[in-house]
């Protein structure tokens, strides 16, 4: 509901964001803006890179703009606040793949041309995930995997087994100790909530969400704090993307800091690049885009700061999307390698695109909104010793899969007004408390086992 009342703030805001940006004495004879929800490291590791390949390229000095919007979802919000073809930025780098799904099917994004060998070190997909466009509008420059992240000092002290599947994160013996981010504004958060979904079916993985929440202290922003206060002893354990994980791990070791990807349908991202339709710049966009899927820019994902051909300040730590490069990178960062997971298959990334607005919507309704009353009623539900049919109760969505698919193709649709989407979502929320009100009344003061 908020999103939908703050989207053109958001895209404001964006643009005063750019107008603003920091402006340094020295000209240059390019500028290339980049909308990307790519962290520092990243931004400043491409940044050099290209600059410099430019440079020897064409001789002609560059600068790159960053714009930073504050998560993936307020990014693409930015994308598609305007008309497709008419847009002031030129390329979308980071984001995930199901965003430039959609993005590629409403005409935002435009064809880039890769050399046939670069082209055929990406497959088109991996265990049915689509890896690049096969009309060559983007096209996944690392890959990653989704799991959870634990804090195995912390387990051991609260005497708790280090949670493999999504379901371990809805043990009441995690109460106030599970940590997530706000997937309205992170796609790493959101991709979590939805391979649960898709991984037990919509019925059973919503009831699992929202036990988990009311396993979860608080929503924050974004999906990397998690991983850091999962290592700051925090919350012992959360959904994560395999690279934030992989960080702590490395910091603190692997005797402090785990990181699991479940069995259970495990799910490969790509983060793609792509050139943005109608952008001011198309050659310099199209030639960022060849520069991070060629050699040099899969090279900069996974070497060491200061290896020939790495990174000069930050280790990326990520899995290059090259099967060649990929599996070198795997073993020397000790995460599995995509090309050889098991078990891949399953997922379905139009579904993903096709509900990621509503979906958004409905946790923010659901969960994250009425928070406090959920917990309430997760507290009474625990102390009456967790009673199937409250269970039942308390995880019930507000409808089935099939008519959340209609109604997402309905907020989908630019004709529907706002105001009717609104109107939509406050149901929801309506529905939520009242339930979470009707669970707690029902169990509260219940003792384990009394009949019900």
């Amino acid at each position: 509901m908020k999103l939908l009342r703050f989207a053109p703030a958001a895209a404001a805001l964006a643009l005063l964001g750019w107008l603003a940006w920091p402006r340094g004495a020295e000209r240059t004879d390019d500028r290339l803006t980049v909308v990307s929800p790519h962290w520092e490291g990243i931004r400043e590791e491409f940044d050099r890179a290209f600059v410099r390949h430019w440079r020897q390229r064409t001789g002609r000095s560059v600068r790159l703009v960053w714009l930073d919007l504050g998560g993936t979802s307020k990014c693409v919000r930015f994308i598609t606040a305007g008309e497709p073809g008419a847009h002031r930025a030129d390329v979308f780098f980071g984001g995930g793949v199901d965003n430039c799904l959609e993005l590629a099917d409403k005409g935002y994004l435009e064809p880039v041309g890769l050399p046939a060998d670069v082209a055929a070190r990406v497959p088109l997909e991996l265990g049915g995930f689509p890896l690049r466009d096969a009309g060559n509008r983007w096209y996944s420059a690392c890959l990653s995997s989704f799991g959870i992240c634990y804090n195995r000092e912390v387990l051991r002290r609260r005497k708790l087994p280090e949670p493999r599947e999504w379901e371990d994160l809805a043990d009441a013996r995690l109460l106030d100790w599970v940590g997530s981010g706000e997937p309205r504004s992170s796609g790493t958060v959101h991709m979590c909530y939805e391979m649960i979904l898709q991984s037990y079916g919509w019925e059973r993985g919503f009831g699992l969400i929202t036990r988990m929440a009311g396993n979860i202290r608080a929503f924050d922003e974004g999906g990397g704090g998690v991983p850091r206060a999962i290592a700051a002893g925090e919350f012992a354990a959360g959904g994560s993307i395999d690279f934030y994980a992989l960080e702590r791990v490395i910091q603190l070791g692997s005797d402090s800091m785990g990181y699991a990807v479940p069995t259970r349908m495990p799910v490969i991202n790509g983060d793609p690049v792509a050139a943005l339709a109608g952008a001011p710049r198309p050659d310099l966009a199209a030639e960022f885009v060849r520069f991070v899927m060629c050699e040099p820019g899969q090279r900069l994902w996974h070497l060491r700061p200061g290896a020939p051909g790495g990174p000069e300040r930050f280790a990326l730590g990520r899995l290059p999307a090259w099967r060649e490069l990929s599996a070198e990178a795997a073993r020397q960062l000790g995460l599995t390698d995509p090309y050889a997971m098991k078990g891949l298959g399953g997922w379905d990334g139009k579904k993903n695109g096709r509900r990621w607005g509503l979906l958004n919507e409905l946790l923010g309704a659901a969960a994250i909104e009425p928070h406090d009353e959920l917990r309430r009623a997760w507290r009474a539900l625990v102390a009456a010793g967790l009673p199937e049919a409250g269970l039942a109760e308390f995880g019930a969505p507000p409808c089935g899969e099939q008519e959340f698919m209609r109604l997402a193709d309905w907020y989908n649709d630019r004709s529907v007004k706002a105001g009717d989407k609104n109107a939509q979502v406050a149901e929801w929320g309506r529905w939520a408390r009242d339930k979470y009100a009707r669970v707690r009344k029902k169990y509260e003061g219940r003792a384990p086992g009394r009949a019900q």
